[in-house]
């Protein structure tokens, strides 16, 4: 026999009779529970839970409640996770009548103080259901004791520090159920005011609890401002996901505003707030970061903001960049250029600098990129301000760029102190968002330096930062650049698992050809020349896409590789590698060219064109005045020594 707590059986004591108290379901027993009883009928995860949770481990409410999404998904006629919509979680009949009445049981009183802490919420403390239910004292500890006594509600210490749980969500729900829309209204604005006059220091720590009572209660103007002070602080401490839903919820509110221009203007610092948070948790060629600005542009001119027209020039500057529209990205970087110089607003224009550099080097423009970068660092000062930059500190980036364009211009050693000064920069800074990309774009160089422990540790930290706060946009190319450095110390298999893994995340964007010549690098050294060709092939096709990129030929000189190693015909090689040449020298990058030079020299060998390879890699590495400890800089050096040696040899 079972029986609820409150009942005192006469037979309790007697030697034959034991009591076994019940616990409640775990998360694993209710989740078994759940899909026992779905059987074979589809139910999605997030469903799932969502019962388990809710039920709090009665097994009573898990039945209840799955059979009522099942039935809601066969009224649907389009299966149980269609049905499965948070509506169809509500209360079951035949729970909502069992839990109604025993609260109709209680007496008028007693239900009113269980509507109001409904209306509060899961959990609520007695000063503020004492300065909500309106009751007087002795009313109010009578009718807390009998829904206590009755199981329906936990309590934990004495009044007026006494604190006050609903047993389960399901009791709460029935409470809240029972009031009338404009009871509902008056409720949560009567708690909403109780927590402002009585409550400051919640106010201040959990804005949203205010931001929700005053949306519930039907006054806009209050919930809006509480919903972007909440999301606010949720991005002060890199909540990201947490700041979009609560933006978003202010947003949901904003046409209930009367004055149109107060619309505009509420809708315009919601939409701003919004988009570095989306830029965090969204790859930047996502939809939803390309409405935001679209809508934050058209929001600035409607009221003539060109300060924060700069801000949504960049966001959408960066969105068609990751689309790979390259027209449109740069149109965008060239108008938030001008509007900041006409601003004479020192900030706007380094992030505009930034803006335009970053263009450029999506599209190879090596040399124009790197004078961009240079300009907006040589205004960048320390004590600047850029609140509603979307993405990474502008300061920083001018300073993480440049250091490997530098690389690819043919200046090994000279990135080295740039990097120092970045890291410095983002680690103060104490942005995760910034700190990732900077520790990416470092872990790049030591990849670019041939460096795979110092660039595993690097990337290492940088996909760890990203998983911790949930970056979607950095952690793709982090995680690539660490199944690099494993590639490259010998671990070719899970190496290669992480980078492919990394190329799927990634999707469509402007850095997809660097991840495809990081996994063509790895493929290669692995032997696998056919897979090594595809990835290089893959990454020239994204190339085409922007009209030239950093990494554009050193994916030729991939692509020769592979084909030179069995993937191919020789003089199908050689036209790939000579092309890896040309592009360095339009680019002027010398370290890409000599990487080219190398390849073809070795090339020339093998064809008994001794004197052809000499010539074409002794003036490459003849130009380089630093970096002749790195690894590419000793292999040019060890390669020309072999080619002259017979030379000298005949000579003698």
């Amino acid at each position: 026999m079972t029986f609820r707590p409150e009942f005192r059986p006469p037979w309790v004591g007697q030697p034959h009779v034991a009591i076994i108290v019940l616990n409640r379901l775990g998360g694993a027993d209710g989740t078994a529970m759940v899909k026992n009883l779905v059987g074979n009928a589809p139910l999605d995860a997030k469903i799932v839970t969502e019962i388990v949770e809710r039920t709090d481990g009665v097994p009573l409410f898990v039945e209840e409640l799955t059979k009522a999404v099942l039935e809601a998904g066969a009224d649907h006629r389009a299966g149980a996770n269609a049905g499965a919509q948070a509506a169809s979680l509500a209360v079951p009949a035949t729970l909502h009548a069992s839990l109604l009445g025993r609260l109709d049981r209680l007496g008028a009183t007693a239900k009113h103080v269980a509507q109001v802490g409904s209306a509060i919420g899961r959990d609520f403390s007695y000063e503020l259901i004492a300065a909500a239910a309106r009751l007087d004292e002795g009313e109010l500890q009578e009718a807390l004791h009998g829904l206590v006594d009755s199981g329906l509600i936990f309590q934990r210490g004495t009044p007026p520090a006494a604190s006050y749980l609903f047993k389960h969500a399901l009791v709460q729900d029935t409470a809240y159920s029972t009031l009338l829309r404009t009871r509902r209204r008056e409720l949560h604005r009567v708690i909403a005011g109780a927590l402002e006059e009585h409550f400051p220091e919640l106010v201040e720590t959990r804005r949203e609890v205010l931001a929700h009572h005053y949306t519930e209660a039907g006054c806009p103007a209050q919930a809006i401002a509480y919903w972007q002070k909440a999301g606010a602080a949720a991005a002060s401490r890199s909540a990201h996901l947490e700041a979009v839903d609560q933006f978003g919820r202010g947003l949901a509110l904003v046409e209930a505003l009367p004055d149109m221009r107060e619309r505009a203007e509420c809708e315009l610092q919601l939409q701003m707030a919004l988009g570095p948070a989306v830029f965090a948790t969204e790859l930047h060629g996502h939809p939803d970061v390309g409405k935001t600005y679209a809508r934050a542009w058209e929001l600035c001119r409607q009221l003539g903001d060109d300060s924060r027209g700069i801000t949504a020039l960049r966001g959408l500057m960066v969105h068609h960049q990751n689309l790979l529209e390259m027209d449109k990205s740069q149109h965008f970087a060239e108008e938030g250029l001008r509007v900041a110089e006409r601003l004479h607003d020192e900030a706007r224009v380094v992030g505009a600098h930034l803006a335009l550099g970053a263009v450029q080097y999506t599209q190879g423009k090596l040399e124009l990129a790197l004078a961009q970068f240079r300009r907006g660092l040589e205004l960048f000062d320390p004590n600047m301000r850029f609140p509603d930059w979307p993405g990474s500190h502008p300061g920083v980036q001018c300073q993480i760029f440049p250091m490997v364009i530098s690389w690819m211009l043919g200046y090994p050693d000279r990135p080295l102190e740039n990097l120092r000064a970045g890291l410095e920069t983002a680690e103060t800074l104490r942005h995760p968002f910034t700190l990732a990309q900077a520790l990416s774009y470092t872990a790049r160089l030591h990849i670019f330096r041939r460096e795979p422990s110092t660039a595993a540790n690097y990337a290492g930290r940088a996909v760890q930062i990203c998983d911790e706060h949930r970056i979607v946009q950095w952690r793709a190319g982090a995680i690539c650049e660490r199944g690099w450095a494993l590639g490259a110390s010998g671990e070719s298999e899970t190496g290669l698992a992480q980078i492919a893994q990394a190329v799927e995340d990634y999707g469509l964007g402007s850095q997809r050809h660097m991840l495809l010549a990081l996994q063509a690098d790895v493929q290669l050294a692995a032997g696998d020349r056919e897979a090594a060709l595809a990835s290089a092939i893959a990454g020239l096709d994204a190339v085409e896409k922007t009209g030239g990129a950093p990494l554009e030929a050193e994916l030729y000189r991939l692509k020769g590789e592979a084909l030179l190693a069995g993937a191919g015909t020789v003089s199908e090689a050689e036209a790939a590698i000579e092309k890896c040449i040309a592009v360095a020298r339009r680019q002027n990058a010398k370290s890409w060219e000599l990487r080219g030079a190398m390849s073809l020299a070795r090339l020339r060998r093998r064809q008994g064109r001794q004197q052809e390879a000499v010539a074409l890699l002794k003036p490459i590495l003849g130009w380089f005045s630093e970096g002749f400890d790195t690894a590419d800089l000793k292999e040019a050096r060890a390669l020309l020594d072999e080619l002259t040696e017979p030379a000298i040899a005949a000579e003698r």
